[in-house]
């Protein structure tokens, strides 16, 4: 009879040699790419001097831009942060509805994409100010997107855009910065 017993420790010893030696990870693996590290400046604001029926505080850094003359349609621009918050003003003429529904209607767009959407109220009855503010996670084009009105004149839509591509990771402290300036806006806002 012949000793098999050495060809068994052979066939099992030799494999699991191999595969302890291939399992050590002292050799050089390539690490992923990552993001810039974005250095936010502390919260400072300034009072916005338009021509409207509404007046609200801005960041210091941003840059209030007129989206055409004569017409209360504004653009909060963040140069440094490649970031807009564009705000639509109408005045309301029985339409409330119409406008609630089709803020509604651009904001669930973004659904495909979208991970959740959080519903947080604006109320400030002492101020006659009431909306909505939409929180969309994910890999959205528009991660905030908002409505202000006094329930019978007026009406402002608002929602934030990048200038880059989409990729909420990467965006996460800039949208959570901007996140705050929008509620800044949005607790300073009055109606003229």
């Amino acid at each position: 009879m012949k000793n098999t017993g050495f060809r068994i420790f052979f066939v099992f010893t030799i494999p699991l040699f191999i595969f302890s030696t291939a399992c050590n990870n002292d050799h050089y693996s390539p690490r992923p790419i990552g993001y810039f590290r974005i250095d936010m400046e502390a919260h400072n604001y300034q009072l916005s001097e338009i021509d409207c029926p509404f007046s609200f505080e801005y960041s210091k850094q941003a840059v209030l831009i007129q989206k055409e003359k004569g017409i209360c349609w504004y653009n909060i621009y963040y140069p440094k942060l490649g970031a807009t918050v564009y705000l639509t003003y109408i005045a309301l003429n029985n339409d409330l509805k119409e406008h609630l529904d089709q803020t509604q209607k651009l904001t669930y767009e973004h659904q495909v994409k979208a991970s959740k959407i959080k519903r947080i109220p604006i109320s400030v009855p002492d101020k006659n100010i009431y909306g909505l503010k939409y929180r969309l996670s994910g890999e959205v084009a528009s991660a905030i997107q908002f409505y202000i009105t006094d329930s019978t004149k007026h009406y402002i839509r608002g929602s934030l855009y990048f200038n880059t591509v989409v990729n909420s990771d990467s965006l996460k402290p800039v949208i959570d910065y901007i996140d705050v300036e929008i509620q800044h806006l949005t607790d300073s806002f009055v109606w003229k």
